[in-house]
């Protein structure tokens, strides 16, 4: 239905929660609505939408007018991945994040917004911007996560997801693991965490939806332990040997008694007798 478009659309009022209209008609494909405004019942015009959190609300038609764009400038920016230029495609991928996501336009977890991320992580990867593949990666999960009830449990292209971050946080640290700079140190170690956190919650998916001993589960399983693996072993490596405690020096020996002092008697004896 139309709502289930119109749920992602952010409040402009209080930036937090969504705007709902739910009377909305059943509309069999979406470009239908976004070209002809006609296809919502004449009596829903000059209805309004609420935003679930805040007294506010707006215009139904502009509500549609606002996810219209959103669609055009997505289909633009795939227009031009289809073409073949990955810079210009990328660039209109990442507007569109700055202007529907950072400018409060569309909620964090409206479908335009997760697709987007996830066409930037794979465009990312190809061009070779892994850290920034990685990146958008984690936010594919994070939004795919963050609202029960969002994907089924043990969602396949999720579990996927995860294991694809896992690759790419196990290959990156590899790369940079002879930087011993303190970012280097830093940014290898939290690589090698998230791809060992990854593989392990890969492992588990693959084995609820495959099985345990499953060829998918078993590779995740191995990755998993070889990122465990390179996780403690880039740690031993920084930790500071615990130097063996030295036997305390012996004492000095007590100087020797000074030879006692004549007396004066017997510095007079000794003068008479010269």
């Amino acid at each position: 239905s139309v709502d289930r478009f119109m749920d992602g659309i952010q409040c402009t009022s209080c930036k937090n929660g969504v705007m709902i209209f739910e009377e909305t008609k059943e509309v069999q494909d979406i470009n239908e609505l976004m070209t002809d405004i006609s296809a919502l019942d004449k009596e829903i015009q000059g209805k309004y939408a609420e935003c679930e959190s805040c007294p506010a609300k707006i215009e139904v038609t502009k509500l549609v007018d606002v996810l219209k764009a959103a669609i055009t400038d997505y289909g633009l920016a795939h227009q031009t991945l289809q073409k073949g230029d990955l810079d210009q495609g990328r660039y209109q991928l990442e507007k569109f994040i700055k202007d529907y996501e950072d400018k409060h336009i569309l909620s964090p977890y409206n479908a335009y917004l997760v697709n987007t991320y996830i066409t930037l992580m794979r465009v990312c990867s190809q061009m070779g911007a892994v850290d920034r593949a990685i990146r958008y990666n984690g936010v594919v999960i994070q939004r795919l996560e963050g609202i029960e009830g969002a994907v089924p449990s043990n969602y396949p292209r999720l579990v996927e997801y995860h294991m694809s971050l896992g690759d790419m946080c196990l290959k990156q640290a590899k790369k940079k693991a002879s930087n011993r700079t303190p970012l280097g140190r830093s940014t290898t170690r939290k690589y090698l965490s998230e791809a060992k956190t990854s593989f392990e919650a890969a492992y588990k998916g693959r084995s609820a939806i495959y099985g345990e001993n499953s060829p998918r589960a078993l590779d995740a399983k191995r990755l998993f332990e070889e990122a465990k693996k390179e996780f403690n072993a880039y740690a031993k490596s920084f930790e500071k040997k615990v130097k063996k405690p030295t036997a305390p020096a012996a004492p000095a020996p007590a100087p020797a008694p000074a030879a006692p002092v004549a007396t004066t008697q017997a510095q007079e004896q000794t003068s008479a007798s010269a």
